[in-house]
């Protein structure tokens, strides 16, 4: 493996780990908690904002990138929405409509192969994709509250994912660390 690689994993792993207890003691503190309803498979009250030391946890290792700005950038906008939605309780629209602005700008601004291999169908796969990206993100928002699944998914993902951004699976790994049963802590955004 080489030094970036080793670095683009290492960074965010021991970022999202340092950072993880500090977000704990800020959410308790200010009851950011995620409350056991009849669809949660949690049964306390667990700590929300464990998106957040994702987030970080890949910024702090952005100027190793070199590539990828506009994943993390799209990245960040979709856990700010998740955030947002985190402080104020979002309703699903208002949720969902942040996702797929995000996913839209993500795809707009994105490489042109994918839209100039549907030719004059380009509106559509647009239209498909922004649709796609914004259900792939519901998905692990909805699979984030059951102990190591959503950990899991990231760590199959960035398999497949990870030219894109290589500080992801860092991240989630430094956030998985305190995840372990009990449930210690929510990704939340």
């Amino acid at each position: 493996m080489d030094d970036v690689r080793l670095i683009s994993i290492a960074v965010p792993f021991v970022a999202a780990l340092a950072l993880v207890p500090a977000l704990v003691r800020f959410a308790i503190g200010r009851n950011l908690l995620d409350v056991p309803n009849a669809r949660s498979s949690h049964e306390i009250p667990t700590p929300r904002l464990g998106g957040l030391a994702v987030i970080l946890g890949a910024w702090a290792v952005s100027p190793a990138l070199g590539g990828g700005l506009i994943f993390l950038v799209a990245a960040t906008a979709a856990g700010a929405v998740g955030l947002l939605d985190d402080l104020v309780d979002l309703p699903f629209w208002a949720k969902a409509l942040g996702q797929a602005v995000v996913a839209f700008c993500l795809l707009f601004l994105s490489p042109p192969a994918l839209f100039e291999a549907a030719g004059p169908f380009w509106p559509l796969a647009l239209l498909f994709c922004v649709l796609w990206v914004t259900a792939v993100v519901n998905a692990y928002n909805f699979m984030d509250g059951i102990d190591g699944i959503a950990g899991g998914t990231a760590v199959l993902n960035a398999l497949f994912l990870v030219p894109c951004s290589p500080a992801s699976p860092g991240s989630r790994r430094g956030l998985r660390r305190w995840r372990r049963r009990p449930r210690g802590f929510s990704p939340g955004t």
